[in-house]
């Protein structure tokens, strides 16, 4: 075995020893002092309160059973009631029992800083038995991504970042976690050696991953209040900013007057996406379109002519009076109705009209000719007849005016 690791066992199991000497056994019962006993050469046992006394009397009878754990729980409990420095000794001899070198250490030093009037034989044996401890730890420092969070060493809690500062830890493989609600546990499993100092950080992630997203909309005067949908719940009224699950959402913002808009944007984890949307005024109309087959028909929209044989354009939402008229057609009218944003179209097959003229020839031909026969019928035979001025074979028929 080389002669260093020699001296370091040495030294511990001289640690072992001189820290289980004299101050952990209880003083036998006291008999009534006759004088004032110097408060300096007062054993351990008889600085303490009794009910604090009771418990280190356990703390003995454990530790002398090799109950590490239960002797540490009772001088601990011990240095709560009585609050005597030198009792943290006895809790650094359990903690190096325990094997860990870099609690006793710590207590040792507080033990120190607590026993301002420690004899100076004590003091020094303090601190050799910090010095032996030393080379069984190292020194790490601690950095966590997230505040807030409970930071522990092998299921041990430290505290809450951000941790300032270094702590000693046994040397070996130590297991760091970092735990805050919302997020996944921060574990690293580190190999701690040397007298350097180790750095160890611990990186959170979110238990649901999140970026951001700003809502800005345009078009819109400042006094109208734009609301703000993500994922068909309104959340609030714009500028507005969120934060989301990273993924697709669909942004939906209305307004009194205007014309809602949808806009679906991607979002990735720790991203910002800037959400841009324009809004417009509604527009109360559609669009109407109307054919007739027929070219030199007139149309009319609400009596006022809007085209020949066909029309198309945009018109305001509601009812309208459609008319068409043509020549040797019968004419047309009908109602039509056109909602917001609607494009209708209408085909209206005009209906030719009758051949009335026809008729109306022949029959006068059939009465020109009724009457010239009952003239020379009923004529007197010796009436001269009267010459006329139209050429013969002519026949005009009256029209009806």
């Amino acid at each position: 075995m080389p002669r260093i690791a020699q001296n370091v066992l040495v030294s511990i199991l001289a640690l072992s020893v001189a820290l289980t000497s004299a101050p952990l056994v209880a003083a036998p019962p006291a008999k009534p002092p006759v004088a004032k006993k110097d408060e300096k050469k007062k054993t351990l046992a008889e600085r303490l309160p009794p009910d604090a006394k009771k418990h280190f009397e356990s703390a003995i009878l454990l530790y002398e059973d090799q109950n590490w754990e239960g002797a540490l729980t009772e001088f601990k409990v011990t240095y709560d009631m009585s609050k005597e420095p030198r009792v943290l000794r006895n809790v650094a001899i359990c903690e190096k029992n325990l094997k860990r070198y870099a609690d006793a250490i710590g207590t040792l030093t507080r033990a120190l800083g607590e026993g301002v009037d420690f004899e100076p034989e004590l003091q020094q044996q303090i601190k050799d038995e910090i010095d032996i401890l030393t080379p069984l730890t190292s020194v790490v420092t601690i950095e966590v991504t997230e505040p807030d969070a409970e930071v522990s060493v092998d299921g041990r809690t430290l505290g809450k970042s951000p941790l300032a500062g270094t702590f000693r830890v046994n040397v070996g493989e130590r297991t760091f976690t970092a735990k805050k609600p919302g997020f996944i546990d921060a574990v690293a499993k580190v190999n701690v050696a040397g007298s350097s100092t180790v750095p160890v950080k611990l990186s959170m992630e979110p238990t649901v991953k999140l970026g951001q997203a700003s809502i800005v909309v345009a078009g819109v005067p400042s006094k109208v209040k734009a609301k703000v949908s993500i994922d068909g719940v309104e959340v609030g009224e714009a500028p507005y900013t969120a934060n989301l699950p990273a993924g697709k959402h669909t942004f939906e913002v209305s307004a009194p007057g205007y014309v809602s808009k949808k806009v679906t944007k991607d979002i990735e984890y720790k991203g910002m996406v800037a959400v841009d949307v324009k809004l417009e005024k509604e527009k109360h109309e559609g669009y109407l379109a109307i054919e007739t087959g027929v070219p030199e028909a007139t149309i009319k929209l609400d009596d006022k002519i809007v085209g020949s044989g066909k029309f198309s354009g945009t018109v305001p939402s509601g009812g309208h009076r459609v008319s068409i008229a043509a020549d040797g057609y019968k004419p047309y009218e009908t109602d039509v109705t056109v909602l917001d944003n609607q494009t209708r179209t209408v085909s209206i097959p005009l209906e030719k009209t009758s051949k009335t003229w026809l008729w109306l020839t022949g029959g006068g031909v059939l009465v020109a000719g009724a009457a010239v026969g009952g003239y020379f019928l009923f004529k007197p035979k010796d009436e001269q007849p009267i010459a006329g001025t139209i050429s013969p074979g002519v026949v005009t028929v009256p029209l009806f005016r």
